[in-house]
Parts: structure tokens; C-alpha cells; sequence
């Protein structure tokens, strides 16, 4: 099936991330080459073809950081303005397998790391984009009541 400029335009319009916190209170983020220089961010990514947010965001964790990623929780969707465009991130909370060494094939992925918060606030000129801190607050809340199954 042929895809239209449309279609195109549509998925490179959503994106997925994933909150991934480990016993320490430490966040999984990765540090990249971007166009706008050295970032650092979560695992990250756009929505692919024939593919549903979850998917999508399984499939990022896993190419950026090597680990398989269980979604736990939607914490939240956040409309993002860059460059005169509109981008839809859905912000995932879940889990992969902490006794395992994160590392990526990816060639802009410099660096994967656990981060605490008081780390990453000190960096927010580097985190890309800079709504990782709200996620942050936004998945504190959601750890103090009950998560929304992502099935219904």
C-alpha cells in the first residue's frame, strides 16, 4: 500500500517516549548527536508505519538502549512546538530488566545512563525536548494513585 505525503507527514508527528526509573530513583536517558548538538533524553522516537504507540515505543527502548521495554502506564501526552511545527508525544512508564547493561548499535547514541533528578535538573538546557522534567512530576503523581492499565 502506497502511503500518501500526507501519511507521512502525520506519523513524523507523533512520538513516543518512555520514563524508565530503576530501584536508585535513577532515570534511564540516553545522550545524543542531534542537529542541535549533544542532547541528552529518554528513549525516544517516532511513530512508524503500521504501528500503535506501544509498539512504537517497545520498539524505541530497544534500538536506543538494547533492553526490552514492558509499558506499564500512558503518563501523559504532551503537545510539543518546534520549528513552527506541532509534534504529539505520548510518555510511557514502564520497566526492562535492571540487571542488564543498556548499549546501543545506534550511531547517534553516545552515551546511555542512569540519571538521577537532581542531575537532570542541572541539565535542562541539554535535555531534549524540556519536557522530561514534567514527565518527572507527572509520573511522581502517578506513582501516589493508581495507574490507568494501558488495556482496558
Amino acid at each position: 500500500m502506497k502511503r500518501s505525503v500526507d501519511s507521512d507527514r502525520f506519523l513524523s508527528k507523533i512520538t513516543v517516549a518512555a520514563v524508565i526509573k530503576n530501584n536508585e530513583n535513577k532515570y534511564l536517558m540516553v545522550e545524543e548527536n542531534t542537529s542541535d548538538g549533544i542532547k541528552i533524553n529518554q528513549p525516544a522516537g517516532h511513530l512508524e508505519e503500521n504501528e500503535t504507540v506501544v509498539e512504537a515505543v517497545i520498539r524505541e527502548v530497544k534500538e536506543e538502549t538494547g533492553l526490552v521495554f514492558i509499558p506499564l502506564s500512558l503518563i501523559s501526552v504532551h503537545q510539543l512546538f518546534l520549528n513552527s511545527s506541532s509534534f504529539f508525544r505520548f510518555n510511557f512508564y514502564g520497566e526492562v530488566d535492571f540487571n542488564l547493561e543498556p548499549f546501543s548499535d545506534e550511531k547517534q547514541i553516545l552515551k546511555i545512563s542512569w540519571l538521577d533528578e537532581s542531575y537532570l535538573a542541572k541539565k535542562t538546557k541539554c535535555l531534549d525536548p524540556k519536557a522530561f522534567l514534567q514527565q518527572v512530576i507527572a509520573l511522581s503523581k502517578a506513582l501516589k494513585n493508581p495507574f490507568q492499565p494501558l488495556k482496558i
